[in-house]
């Protein structure tokens, strides 16, 4: 038997049996997920405030445990709020990765941390320091095992001009954020797996 058969073989029985742990396990669910949050930037003393949207995936490890992956779009004003014309907004990409555990039924809590890049800015030229890098705590609760109500805050560790740069922004005090960054969120996710 060539190689290329035997190959393409043991490729097959993988596939099969992959497909056949995940379906009888439910090893790995994707989601989708929005809601508001706040800044670290205030109006008049209170945050101010934006939205963000994004889709996750979730990785069983164990039935109480849970590795959690988002790509999640932040929009934030920063004079006044996100609705408001002539204010000045952020939009930048956060990427979370929470482990989360289960203590109670339905209900998850996690912590992780999250990379944000800043994409896009209106009325304001984009800073120098796109990056962003934080610590994650995230509590939720999920009603019928896929509608989920989640609370979440994102403390900002710093800023940084490049990916290279990281660890050194993180090594000295943290400097004021070049867009918002640290940030408290309520979301409605919704999970397609078990």
């Amino acid at each position: 038997m060539n190689k290329n058969k035997l190959f393409i073989r043991g490729l097959l029985c993988s596939l099969v049996l992959f497909t056949g742990i995940q379906t009888k396990a439910q090893i790995f669910s994707a989601g989708i997920k929005g809601g508001l949050t706040t800044s670290n930037l205030t109006v008049q003393e209170l945050p101010s405030l934006g939205m963000t949207a994004g889709l996750m995936g979730e990785l069983k490890i164990t039935k109480w445990m849970r590795l959690r992956m988002e790509a999640n779009a932040l929009w934030n004003g920063t004079d006044k709020h996100f609705w408001e014309k002539n204010d000045v907004d952020f939009v930048s990409v956060g990427l979370p990765v929470i482990l989360e555990f289960m203590p109670l039924k339905n209900l998850y809590v996690g912590a992780g941390a999250e990379l944000d890049y800043l994409i896009m800015s209106t009325g304001e030229n984009l800073p120098a320091n796109k990056f962003n890098f934080g610590l994650v705590g995230h509590l939720e609760y999920r009603f019928f095992q896929r509608l989920g109500l989640g609370l979440r805050y994102v403390h900002n560790l710093g800023n940084f001009s490049n990916i290279k740069d990281i660890g050194e922004s993180i090594g000295n005090s943290p400097v004021s954020a070049a867009f918002p960054a640290s940030s408290l969120q309520l979301t409605l996710s919704y999970s397609f797996g078990k």
